[in-house]
Protein backbone atom coordinates (compact mmCIF):
# COMPACT_ATOMS: atom_id res chain seq x y z
CA UNK A 1 0.00 0.00 0.00
CA UNK A 2 1.78 3.70 -1.29
CA UNK A 3 2.14 5.68 2.20
CA UNK A 4 -0.63 8.43 2.78
CA UNK A 5 -0.13 11.64 1.37
CA UNK A 6 0.32 14.61 4.15
CA UNK A 7 -2.10 17.24 1.54
CA UNK A 8 -4.72 14.61 1.52
CA UNK A 9 -4.71 15.28 5.79
CA UNK A 10 -4.21 18.79 5.32
CA UNK A 11 -7.57 18.77 3.25
CA UNK A 12 -9.25 16.74 5.90
CA UNK A 13 -8.16 19.27 8.40
CA UNK A 14 -9.16 22.56 6.44
CA UNK A 15 -12.67 20.82 5.44
CA UNK A 16 -13.98 20.65 9.20
CA UNK A 17 -12.73 23.84 10.46
CA UNK A 18 -14.46 25.36 7.72
CA UNK A 19 -17.65 23.42 8.49
CA UNK A 20 -17.25 23.93 12.38
CA UNK A 21 -16.62 27.77 11.16
CA UNK A 22 -20.11 27.44 9.15
CA UNK A 23 -21.91 26.54 12.05
CA UNK A 24 -21.10 28.42 14.35
CA UNK A 25 -21.90 30.87 12.36
CA UNK A 26 -25.03 29.98 10.99
CA UNK A 27 -25.83 28.84 14.14
CA UNK A 28 -25.08 31.14 16.82
CA UNK A 29 -23.24 34.30 16.19
CA UNK A 30 -25.28 35.76 13.01
CA UNK A 31 -28.49 35.26 14.75
CA UNK A 32 -27.11 38.00 17.00
CA UNK A 33 -27.53 42.07 17.51
CA UNK A 34 -23.81 42.89 17.05
CA UNK A 35 -24.18 46.84 17.39
CA UNK A 36 -20.66 48.26 15.77
CA UNK A 37 -19.47 44.55 15.53
CA UNK A 38 -21.82 43.65 13.43
CA UNK A 39 -20.23 44.39 9.64
CA UNK A 40 -17.39 42.27 11.19
CA UNK A 41 -20.16 39.25 11.47
CA UNK A 42 -21.72 40.00 8.21
CA UNK A 43 -18.57 39.65 6.51
CA UNK A 44 -17.43 36.49 8.13
CA UNK A 45 -21.18 35.23 7.62
CA UNK A 46 -20.33 35.90 3.72
CA UNK A 47 -17.33 34.72 3.40
CA UNK A 48 -18.45 31.07 5.09
CA UNK A 49 -21.10 31.38 2.20
CA UNK A 50 -19.10 31.81 -0.62
CA UNK A 51 -16.45 29.04 0.38
CA UNK A 52 -19.83 26.52 0.10
CA UNK A 53 -18.83 25.21 -3.58
CA UNK A 54 -15.26 24.37 -1.62
CA UNK A 55 -16.17 22.91 1.91
CA UNK A 56 -18.28 19.77 0.96
CA UNK A 57 -17.24 19.32 -2.53
CA UNK A 58 -13.45 19.14 -1.29
CA UNK A 59 -14.56 17.47 1.97
CA UNK A 60 -16.06 14.72 -0.32
CA UNK A 61 -13.52 14.88 -3.17
CA UNK A 62 -10.83 13.32 -0.36
CA UNK A 63 -13.01 10.65 0.83
CA UNK A 64 -13.74 9.34 -2.92
CA UNK A 65 -9.64 9.55 -3.14
CA UNK A 66 -9.44 7.68 0.12
CA UNK A 67 -11.71 4.85 -1.02
CA UNK A 68 -11.16 4.60 -4.36
CA UNK A 69 -8.34 1.93 -3.94
CA UNK A 70 -10.89 -0.51 -1.65
CA UNK A 71 -13.71 0.43 -3.85
CA UNK A 72 -12.14 -1.50 -6.71
CA UNK A 73 -10.08 -4.14 -5.25
CA UNK A 74 -11.65 -5.05 -1.84
CA UNK A 75 -13.81 -8.01 -2.13
CA UNK A 76 -17.84 -6.76 -2.34
CA UNK A 77 -18.29 -8.15 1.54
CA UNK A 78 -15.38 -6.02 2.88
CA UNK A 79 -16.74 -2.78 0.74
CA UNK A 80 -20.91 -3.65 2.27
CA UNK A 81 -19.17 -3.79 5.24
CA UNK A 82 -17.58 -0.36 4.62
CA UNK A 83 -20.99 1.10 3.75
CA UNK A 84 -22.62 -0.59 7.04
CA UNK A 85 -19.35 1.26 9.27
CA UNK A 86 -20.76 5.19 8.42
CA UNK A 87 -24.79 3.95 7.95
CA UNK A 88 -24.66 2.74 11.67
CA UNK A 89 -22.54 5.81 12.33
CA UNK A 90 -25.02 7.80 11.10
CA UNK A 91 -27.74 6.13 13.03
CA UNK A 92 -26.14 6.29 16.09
CA UNK A 93 -25.36 9.81 16.42
CA UNK A 94 -28.85 10.51 15.30
CA UNK A 95 -30.12 9.01 18.22
CA UNK A 96 -27.62 10.58 20.22
CA UNK A 97 -28.32 13.59 19.21
CA UNK A 98 -31.85 13.84 19.30
CA UNK A 99 -31.84 13.01 22.68
CA UNK A 100 -29.44 15.61 23.74
CA UNK A 101 -31.09 18.46 21.94
CA UNK A 102 -34.51 17.22 23.73
CA UNK A 103 -32.59 18.30 27.23
CA UNK A 104 -31.01 21.77 25.32
CA UNK A 105 -34.06 22.91 23.48
CA UNK A 106 -34.19 25.98 21.19
CA UNK A 107 -30.60 24.78 19.14
CA UNK A 108 -31.60 25.79 15.48
CA UNK A 109 -30.88 22.76 13.79
CA UNK A 110 -33.40 19.97 12.55
CA UNK A 111 -33.95 17.57 15.16
CA UNK A 112 -36.99 15.11 15.60
CA UNK A 113 -40.33 15.64 18.00
CA UNK A 114 -41.98 12.53 17.22
CA UNK A 115 -41.29 8.55 16.18
CA UNK A 116 -42.42 9.51 12.92
CA UNK A 117 -39.83 12.49 12.35
CA UNK A 118 -37.17 10.71 13.61
CA UNK A 119 -37.92 7.96 11.03
CA UNK A 120 -37.71 10.25 8.66
CA UNK A 121 -34.07 11.60 9.54
CA UNK A 122 -32.90 8.03 9.44
CA UNK A 123 -34.08 7.48 5.58
CA UNK A 124 -35.27 10.76 3.37
CA UNK A 125 -34.29 14.24 5.42
CA UNK A 126 -30.84 13.90 6.37
CA UNK A 127 -29.84 16.13 9.90
CA UNK A 128 -27.21 17.83 10.05
CA UNK A 129 -24.97 14.57 10.02
CA UNK A 130 -25.56 14.03 6.81
CA UNK A 131 -21.97 13.36 5.35
CA UNK A 132 -22.46 9.97 7.43
CA UNK A 133 -25.95 9.41 5.71
CA UNK A 134 -24.00 10.39 2.22
CA UNK A 135 -21.22 8.36 2.10
CA UNK A 136 -23.14 5.67 3.25
CA UNK A 137 -25.08 5.64 0.00
CA UNK A 138 -21.62 7.21 -2.41
CA UNK A 139 -19.74 3.88 -1.49
CA UNK A 140 -23.02 1.71 -2.21
CA UNK A 141 -23.05 3.42 -5.70
CA UNK A 142 -19.34 3.96 -6.45
CA UNK A 143 -19.23 -0.07 -5.84
CA UNK A 144 -22.80 -0.79 -8.07
CA UNK A 145 -21.11 1.11 -11.01
CA UNK A 146 -17.79 0.27 -10.88
CA UNK A 147 -17.76 -1.23 -14.26
CA UNK A 148 -19.83 0.87 -16.18
CA UNK A 149 -18.10 3.71 -18.63
CA UNK A 150 -16.21 6.59 -16.13
CA UNK A 151 -18.30 8.93 -18.87
CA UNK A 152 -21.72 7.87 -17.92
CA UNK A 153 -21.33 7.16 -14.44
CA UNK A 154 -19.49 11.03 -13.87
CA UNK A 155 -22.34 12.32 -16.38
CA UNK A 156 -25.59 11.25 -14.58
CA UNK A 157 -24.12 11.93 -11.48
CA UNK A 158 -23.04 16.00 -12.85
CA UNK A 159 -26.70 15.88 -13.87
CA UNK A 160 -28.17 14.38 -10.61
CA UNK A 161 -25.83 17.34 -9.14
CA UNK A 162 -27.08 20.30 -11.38
CA UNK A 163 -30.91 19.41 -10.29
CA UNK A 164 -30.17 19.12 -7.05
CA UNK A 165 -28.46 22.40 -7.16
CA UNK A 166 -31.46 24.11 -8.90
CA UNK A 167 -33.84 23.82 -6.45
CA UNK A 168 -36.89 22.50 -8.19
CA UNK A 169 -36.64 19.09 -5.63
CA UNK A 170 -38.82 18.76 -2.79
CA UNK A 171 -37.29 20.16 0.24
CA UNK A 172 -36.21 17.17 2.37
CA UNK A 173 -33.73 18.76 5.20
CA UNK A 174 -30.44 17.78 3.92
CA UNK A 175 -30.97 15.64 0.59
CA UNK A 176 -30.25 17.99 -2.06
CA UNK A 177 -27.03 18.24 -0.54
CA UNK A 178 -26.71 14.43 -0.87
CA UNK A 179 -27.48 14.44 -4.06
CA UNK A 180 -25.65 17.35 -5.42
CA UNK A 181 -21.78 16.38 -3.98
CA UNK A 182 -22.38 12.47 -5.09
CA UNK A 183 -20.38 13.44 -8.26
CA UNK A 184 -17.46 14.81 -6.56
CA UNK A 185 -16.76 11.66 -4.50
CA UNK A 186 -17.61 8.94 -7.62
CA UNK A 187 -15.17 11.64 -9.92
CA UNK A 188 -12.14 10.87 -6.90
CA UNK A 189 -13.17 7.07 -7.25
CA UNK A 190 -13.05 7.01 -10.86
CA UNK A 191 -10.59 9.60 -11.69
CA UNK A 192 -8.23 9.54 -8.37
CA UNK A 193 -4.88 10.09 -10.74
CA UNK A 194 -6.34 12.86 -11.89
CA UNK A 195 -6.83 14.45 -8.35
CA UNK A 196 -3.50 13.41 -7.31
CA UNK A 197 -1.58 14.57 -10.71
CA UNK A 198 -3.52 18.10 -9.65
CA UNK A 199 -2.33 18.03 -6.10
CA UNK A 200 1.32 16.91 -7.72
CA UNK A 201 1.16 19.83 -10.04
CA UNK A 202 0.79 22.53 -7.24
CA UNK A 203 2.38 25.64 -7.61
CA UNK A 204 1.68 29.22 -6.74
CA UNK A 205 0.15 30.33 -10.42
CA UNK A 206 -2.03 27.00 -10.32
CA UNK A 207 -3.03 28.40 -7.02
CA UNK A 208 -3.28 32.12 -8.37
CA UNK A 209 -4.77 31.04 -11.88
CA UNK A 210 -7.83 28.97 -9.68
CA UNK A 211 -8.25 31.03 -7.13
CA UNK A 212 -9.02 34.23 -9.33
CA UNK A 213 -10.77 31.80 -11.58
CA UNK A 214 -13.58 31.04 -8.76
CA UNK A 215 -13.47 34.09 -7.83
CA UNK A 216 -14.19 35.76 -10.62
CA UNK A 217 -17.06 33.00 -11.76
CA UNK A 218 -18.37 33.51 -8.00
CA UNK A 219 -18.85 37.32 -8.92
CA UNK A 220 -20.26 36.53 -12.36
CA UNK A 221 -22.63 33.69 -10.68
CA UNK A 222 -23.74 36.39 -8.19
CA UNK A 223 -24.14 39.17 -11.19
CA UNK A 224 -25.93 37.22 -13.10
CA UNK A 225 -28.25 35.00 -10.27
CA UNK A 226 -27.07 32.07 -11.80
CA UNK A 227 -26.09 29.94 -8.99
CA UNK A 228 -29.17 27.75 -9.97
CA UNK A 229 -28.73 27.23 -13.84
CA UNK A 230 -28.36 23.86 -14.93
CA UNK A 231 -24.24 23.18 -14.54
CA UNK A 232 -23.13 25.74 -13.23
CA UNK A 233 -22.71 25.09 -9.67
CA UNK A 234 -20.25 21.86 -10.70
CA UNK A 235 -18.35 24.44 -12.70
CA UNK A 236 -18.20 26.42 -9.58
CA UNK A 237 -17.27 23.77 -7.05
CA UNK A 238 -14.62 21.90 -9.46
CA UNK A 239 -12.95 25.54 -10.03
CA UNK A 240 -12.88 25.53 -5.73
CA UNK A 241 -11.60 22.03 -5.30
CA UNK A 242 -9.15 22.66 -8.12
CA UNK A 243 -7.92 25.77 -5.81
CA UNK A 244 -8.61 23.67 -2.83
CA UNK A 245 -6.15 20.94 -3.71
CA UNK A 246 -3.41 23.29 -4.82
CA UNK A 247 -3.69 25.38 -1.48
CA UNK A 248 -3.56 22.12 0.54
CA UNK A 249 -0.88 20.93 -1.39
CA UNK A 250 1.34 24.39 -1.06
CA UNK A 251 0.36 24.25 2.62
CA UNK A 252 1.81 20.76 3.22
CA UNK A 253 5.17 21.86 0.85
CA UNK A 254 5.77 25.10 2.11
CA UNK A 255 3.90 25.92 6.25
CA UNK A 256 5.17 22.81 8.05
CA UNK A 257 3.21 24.11 11.14
CA UNK A 258 0.40 25.22 9.51
CA UNK A 259 0.65 21.49 8.45
CA UNK A 260 1.13 19.65 11.44
CA UNK A 261 -2.02 21.54 12.95
CA UNK A 262 -3.97 20.72 9.99
CA UNK A 263 -2.89 17.21 9.37
CA UNK A 264 -3.80 16.81 13.36
CA UNK A 265 -6.46 17.83 12.73
CA UNK A 266 -7.53 15.98 9.60
CA UNK A 267 -6.91 12.55 11.52
CA UNK A 268 -9.44 13.32 13.69
CA UNK A 269 -12.42 14.48 11.56
CA UNK A 270 -14.82 12.24 12.50
CA UNK A 271 -15.05 13.22 16.37
CA UNK A 272 -15.22 16.54 15.55
CA UNK A 273 -17.67 16.37 13.01
CA UNK A 274 -19.99 14.20 15.31
CA UNK A 275 -19.73 16.19 18.19
CA UNK A 276 -19.75 19.81 17.24
CA UNK A 277 -22.76 20.96 17.08
CA UNK A 278 -23.74 18.97 20.38
CA UNK A 279 -20.74 21.03 21.50
CA UNK A 280 -22.60 24.33 20.10
CA UNK A 281 -25.77 23.67 21.63
CA UNK A 282 -23.97 23.48 24.99
CA UNK A 283 -22.33 26.28 24.43
CA UNK A 284 -25.79 28.36 23.56
CA UNK A 285 -27.22 27.02 26.47
CA UNK A 286 -25.39 27.26 29.14
CA UNK A 287 -24.60 30.50 29.29
CA UNK A 288 -23.79 33.69 27.64
CA UNK A 289 -20.26 32.98 27.20
CA UNK A 290 -18.12 34.96 25.13
CA UNK A 291 -20.25 35.26 22.24
CA UNK A 292 -23.35 36.25 24.88
CA UNK A 293 -20.85 38.79 26.37
CA UNK A 294 -19.65 40.43 23.19
CA UNK A 295 -23.42 40.72 21.90
CA UNK A 296 -24.40 42.65 24.86
CA UNK A 297 -21.02 45.18 24.56
CA UNK A 298 -21.96 45.44 21.00
CA UNK A 299 -25.79 45.99 21.19
CA UNK A 300 -24.86 48.80 23.99
CA UNK A 301 -21.62 49.70 23.71
CA UNK A 302 -20.37 52.14 26.17
CA UNK A 303 -22.64 51.29 28.59
CA UNK A 304 -22.79 49.21 31.75
CA UNK A 305 -24.42 45.90 29.76
CA UNK A 306 -24.38 44.06 33.03
CA UNK A 307 -25.69 46.13 35.84
CA UNK A 308 -24.75 45.28 39.29
CA UNK A 309 -22.98 41.80 38.57
CA UNK A 310 -20.56 44.32 36.73
CA UNK A 311 -19.67 41.79 33.97
CA UNK A 312 -19.50 43.84 31.25
CA UNK A 313 -18.41 47.94 31.45
CA UNK A 314 -18.29 51.01 28.83
CA UNK A 315 -16.47 48.70 25.64
CA UNK A 316 -15.59 51.62 23.05
CA UNK A 317 -16.47 50.25 19.56
CA UNK A 318 -12.94 50.08 18.31
CA UNK A 319 -12.52 47.06 20.92
CA UNK A 320 -16.52 45.74 20.25
CA UNK A 321 -15.20 45.75 16.41
CA UNK A 322 -12.38 44.06 17.09
CA UNK A 323 -13.61 41.21 19.43
CA UNK A 324 -16.63 40.57 17.00
CA UNK A 325 -13.64 40.39 14.24
CA UNK A 326 -11.84 37.34 16.34
CA UNK A 327 -15.20 35.99 17.34
CA UNK A 328 -15.84 33.70 14.87
CA UNK A 329 -12.36 31.88 15.18
CA UNK A 330 -11.70 31.98 18.90
CA UNK A 331 -15.64 29.99 18.76
CA UNK A 332 -14.13 28.03 16.24
CA UNK A 333 -10.84 27.09 17.95
CA UNK A 334 -13.19 26.49 21.46
CA UNK A 335 -15.82 24.31 19.47
CA UNK A 336 -13.16 21.83 18.21
CA UNK A 337 -10.37 21.67 21.34
CA UNK A 338 -13.92 20.97 23.24
CA UNK A 339 -14.80 18.00 20.85
CA UNK A 340 -10.97 16.62 21.07
CA UNK A 341 -11.51 16.47 24.52
CA UNK A 342 -14.76 14.90 24.69
CA UNK A 343 -13.91 12.54 22.25
CA UNK A 344 -10.80 11.58 24.48
CA UNK A 345 -12.85 11.47 27.64
CA UNK A 346 -15.33 8.92 25.86
CA UNK A 347 -12.16 6.76 24.91
CA UNK A 348 -11.45 6.52 28.12
CA UNK A 349 -14.80 5.95 29.23
CA UNK A 350 -14.50 2.70 26.90
CA UNK A 351 -17.13 4.41 24.79
CA UNK A 352 -14.88 4.39 21.71
CA UNK A 353 -17.16 1.71 20.16
CA UNK A 354 -19.62 4.99 19.34
CA UNK A 355 -17.17 6.01 16.80
CA UNK A 356 -17.18 2.97 15.09
CA UNK A 357 -20.55 0.61 16.06
CA UNK A 358 -19.13 -1.99 14.03
CA UNK A 359 -16.56 -2.85 16.50
CA UNK A 360 -19.02 -4.17 18.82
CA UNK A 361 -20.36 -6.74 16.55
CA UNK A 362 -16.44 -7.89 15.87
CA UNK A 363 -15.75 -8.01 19.37
CA UNK A 364 -18.89 -9.87 19.79
CA UNK A 365 -18.55 -12.34 17.07
CA UNK A 366 -14.81 -12.78 18.30
CA UNK A 367 -15.73 -13.85 21.70
CA UNK A 368 -18.25 -15.87 20.12
CA UNK A 369 -15.95 -18.03 18.45
CA UNK A 370 -13.58 -18.24 21.55
CA UNK A 371 -16.23 -19.64 23.45
CA UNK A 372 -17.11 -22.06 21.07
CA UNK A 373 -13.49 -23.13 20.44
CA UNK A 374 -13.07 -23.48 24.10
Amino acid sequence: MSPRLGWVDVAKGLCIVLVVLWHVLTKDLAAGDWGPGQDAIDAWATLSALLLPLRMPLFFTISGLLAARALAEDPPGTVWIRAARWGSLYVVWVLIQTAVFRLLPGFDTAQAHSWGELLAELTIQPTNLWYLFALTLYIVVARLTRNLPVGLVLGAAAALSGVASMGILPDSENLWQVLQNLVFFLAAVRLAHVVRALAAAASVPVLLGAGVAFACATVVVGLFDARHWPGVWVLLCSLAVTAGLALCALIDQHLAACAVLLSCLGRRTLPIYVLHMLVLAVFQTAGPGFAGLLRASGSCACTSCAGAAGILTEIPDAVVVALSAIAPLVLTAAAILCCLGVHRVMLWARLGALFDPLLVHAALAGRRGTMRRS
